[in-house]
Formats: C-alpha cells, structure tokens, sequence
C-alpha cells in the first residue's frame, strides 16, 4: 500500500486522488501500463495486488476531462 506520503515530492504534482472525481487514472510500474485489475485507488490510498522490487519507479497517472 502507498499513501499521498509516500510520493517524491520533487516530481509530484499533486496527492492520490479520489478516482471518482477524474476521468481516468493509470499506473505504471517501471514504465509499463498495469491492467486495472492488479491495483486499487481510493483517495491518498494506492493499493498493489503484488509488491514490485524495491526502488521499481511508479507513475500514478490521473486525467480529467473538463467540458464545457
């Protein structure tokens, strides 16, 4: 599990948000898109269904489209 904490602030934009709340969330795991299944994100939460190598770079991407 990794929270909003757990992110490098130097390359961080913003905290885990509510998925409800964006268009569209993917995460990456040493460059590679996950399927869907193997991972959950609940606000300032991110939960793996298996534990990547330690120092492995994820990537919690969120998108929001605004229409207007």
């Amino acid at each position: 599990m990794y929270t909003s904490s757990d992110a490098v602030m130097s390359f961080s934009t913003s905290g885990i948000l509510d998925p409800n709340e964006v268009s569209v969330v993917n995460l990456f795991i040493n460059g590679m898109l996950q399927p869907p299944n193997v991972y959950v994100v609940q606000p300032g939460v991110l939960i793996l269904s298996d534990i990547p190598v330690q120092g492995v770079p994820l990537i919690l991407q969120f998108i929001k489209m605004i229409v207007s």
